[in-house]
């Protein structure tokens, strides 16, 4: 019988699955967060590399750096560039000699034209430089370094790069993969916030926790008006609750107190071992003779003992 109105706030069951539930939402959503970042630094950590690593290889190209010397140049060195382009997958690789001249690249209508971003650090520099930024295709991840003649002297520079878009859709693709493997944890733990809270509900025998307050509140109230002393005691002998009666007869005896009259010992160590009830039973306690009643409390084999004297 249900005394207390609780549909104005959802059900226990609905708060418990709903506070798993939301937890592993937001855990999941920050580890798919973090793995992204993750990814994304990898991956243009990996490709700024791959940029380099293609950039040296044009540059030390030995028909790109001897190409230099003809009349026409690009006629000799476009087709090398395009082919490493091809080859590494790259999005462009730009040969241009130390005036940032082209001599290369993908859309040949730019060769002959001065390179839209600073050469600087590779040919005065002499530096080896990974960057990201924009170019005439796009932002991309660039690499560039010099190219040096037999001499030993800085005669152009080779630049390699990789289309940002191009590198997203890569990153979107582990990205769905991702999401798509959070799912599976997810969907586990809201099934088992489920199952968790159904148990919780159960062992609670379907109670809300405000009709759980009610009904102790009912049974404390109807124990202390029970005229008979009531006292409850657990397989160790140590009381656990007493109803007002019992304390006005044993003063002495407080909740969690021992019971140390060794033949109420007994009494209980015998309710409790053979599961026996007792009724009338004839008992001394401080010079007082009490008629008693005992009958053991059973859950899952744990035994605790109630008397009423």
């Amino acid at each position: 019988m249900r005394f207390l109105n609780v549909n104005r706030r959802p059900s226990l069951l609905a708060q418990i699955t709903l506070l798993i539930t939301v937890v592993i939402l937001v855990s999941t959503v920050l580890v798919c967060i973090l793995f992204s970042a993750m990814i994304d630094e990898v991956v243009e950590k990996y490709v700024g590399k791959q940029a380099m690593t293609v950039a040296k290889l044009a540059s030390e190209d030995k028909m790109i750096v001897k190409a230099f010397k003809n009349k026409n140049p690009s006629e000799h060195i476009q087709p090398v560039a395009e082919k490493i382009r091809k080859t590494t997958g790259a999005d462009y690789v730009t040969i241009a000699n130390d005036k940032g001249i082209r001599y290369s690249h993908p859309n040949s209508s730019y060769i002959g034209k001065h390179t839209k971003t600073s050469n600087e650090a590779s040919l005065k520099e002499h530096q080896s430089i990974i960057y990201k930024g924009k170019g005439i295709s796009g932002f991309a991840i660039k690499a560039k370094t010099p190219i040096w003649d037999s001499r030993g002297n800085v005669i152009g520079v080779s630049s390699v790069g990789f289309l940002v878009s191009n590198i997203e859709k890569q990153i979107n693709d582990y990205r769905i993969k991702i999401i798509k493997l959070s799912c599976i944890p997810f969907l586990i733990g809201a099934f088992g916030a489920f199952f968790i809270a159904r148990r919780v509900k159960r062992l609670i025998f379907g109670l809300e926790p405000e009709e759980i307050s009610f009904l102790f509140k009912e049974k404390e109230a109807t124990l202390e008006s029970i005229r008979d002393a009531t006292v409850t005691v657990n397989v160790e002998k140590y009381v656990t609750s007493m109803n007002r009666r019992a304390r006005e007869l044993f003063g002495h005896l407080q909740i969690g107190g021992e019971i140390k009259n060794a033949r109420l010992g007994q009494l209980i160590d015998q309710a409790i071992e053979k599961q026996w009830v007792y009724s009338n039973q004839s008992l001394v306690l401080d010079g007082q003779q009490y008629i008693l009643d005992l009958s053991p409390i059973v859950r899952k084999k744990k035994c605790r003992v109630s008397s009423l004297l």
